[in-house]
């Protein structure tokens, strides 16, 4: 008699598997919805720390720029002081465009608080 039912019980387990996969991959996926901007604005904390060379000079102006789809940062001298773990092709249009032209900064703070926000 229990027999019978077999094919059912597996039928019916295939198909909640499949409605439980099709909802797992149909859920949106947690997308940054910050911008440079409001980055730049915002206090935060990173364990990331920027090498000594560039914290000699506190008033120094620093540049986050893109560079061949990788993201840098560069002194007022315009050497790098740091390359960034951003994953350049995963980040929006009109963040790739303001890391194509250079966000200049102008403290290790927000240097530190956009590499939190836009890190991987």
């Amino acid at each position: 008699m229990y027999k019978r039912h077999i094919p059912y019980i597996v039928s019916c387990i295939f198909i909640i598997t499949l409605i439980i996969i099709s909802i797992i991959v149909l859920l949106p996926k947690k997308e940054s919805t910050k911008n440079i901007s409001q980055t730049k604005n915002e206090h935060t904390k990173s364990d990331e720390i920027i090498s000594a060379k560039s914290e000699k000079n506190t008033e120094e102006k620093y540049t986050i720029k893109a560079e061949n789809g990788v993201i840098y940062v560069f002194n007022s001298d315009k050497d790098i002081i740091k390359t960034l773990n951003i994953n350049y092709n995963q980040l929006r249009e009109y963040d790739k465009k303001e890391f194509d032209k250079g966000v200049t900064v102008t403290s290790l703070e927000e240097i530190l608080r956009i590499i939190e926000d836009f890190s991987n």
